[in-house]
């Protein structure tokens, strides 16, 4: 199931109850009904849900991953629906998993694409964390980035920085293949590809290894 349907499941049961409570025979004329919204509501989301997650399963019934965000708002209108404060969990049991996290976000479809993209924006930050301690291995930093959970891959063009146990890296973009961990990174002649190599935590990890 789609995220936009996922999202929407729940709220849309109980959007149905209130308009079999609300909108039964001899609640509201019907010129009322097919008169529309009050202009004051006219930007109102359809449904709204606070503190959801949404959650992918495999076929094997391992979790996949997990979106949530403080508020979800639907609006049909546009087929998107927008969050606040989303966190998106990816699990993978062939490497490390994945937390990334925005202030805010949108669910919707691109052109061509048969599944779902959660586009984040203002302070996103990608981390790979640690399996067993939960620690942060490598954490990218952007202004924007596109996610498709289905096949775990995510992409900017906007700039990034990557920090690591060893350094930082600047770029003018990147691709992600998240399932394998492997980056691919742009540049441009404002941001070429540029790391910094900090010596105190490479000789750190050096001894840890």
């Amino acid at each position: 199931m789609d995220l936009l349907k996922r999202a929407t499941t729940f709220a849309g049961a109980v959007a149905l109850v209130l308009a079999v409570y609300f909108g039964g025979p001899g609640q509201r004329p019907q010129e009322e009904a097919e008169a529309g919204l009050p202009p004051e509501l006219a930007e109102e989301p359809d449904v709204y849900l606070k503190n959801a997650t949404i959650t992918e399963f495999e076929a094997t019934g391992a979790r996949k991953y997990a979106l949530f965000a403080t508020r979800m708002d639907r609006f049909d209108d546009e087929a998107l629906t927008r969050l606040v404060a989303p966190e998106l969990n990816m699990d993978n049991p062939d490497a490390e998993p994945w937390d990334i996290r925005a202030e805010r976000g949108v669910i919707t479809r691109r052109v061509g694409e048969s599944h779902d993209v959660v586009v984040l924006n203002d302070n996103v930050e990608l981390a790979q964390l640690d399996p067993h301690t939960g620690v942060t291995r490598l954490s990218i930093r952007s202004d924007m980035l596109e996610v498709y959970p289905h096949r775990q891959y995510a992409q900017t063009d906007q700039d990034v920085m990557i920090d690591t146990e060893v350094g930082r890296t600047l770029a003018s973009g990147m691709q992600g293949d998240l399932k394998t961990g492997q980056l691919s990174l742009s540049s441009d002649p404002v941001q070429p590809v540029h790391t910094i190599v900090l010596p105190q935590q490479f000789k750190e990890q050096q001894t840890t290894d």
